[in-house]
């Protein structure tokens, strides 16, 4: 419930957007809004590690924004790794999964 309300009060452009969340069983079951592209691991496989310097560069920028943007409201993200940096098709970065910020 935590990263519930952790999410419902963030909202930046690079950062996930939080939609609902509900209980299924003893599931808590959160909803986010859908990056089409995948997560920057699978992207990173599927290029063999490749790619061109401007999406790297555009993919970093986008989230040290998102970063400055949490880190302004005192959340510490503590799980930044290429497997919670969503895409989307147009080569926008995302970064989510907020399970152990504080």
């Amino acid at each position: 419930m935590e990263q519930v309300k952790l999410l419902a009060r963030l909202s930046h452009p690079y950062v996930l957007s939080y939609v609902e969340s509900f209980q299924y069983k003893t599931h808590l079951c959160i909803v986010t809004e859908y990056c089409e592209g995948g997560d920057l691991y699978q992207k990173l496989s599927n290029s063999k590690g490749y790619l061109k310097e401007e999406q790297i560069v555009d993919c970093l920028c986008q989230v040290c924004l998102a970063l400055e943007y949490i880190h302004e409201r005192k959340v510490l993200h503590r799980d930044l790794k290429t497997q919670n940096v969503f895409l989307h098709h147009d080569g926008t970065c995302k970064l989510g999964d907020f399970g152990i910020a504080r």
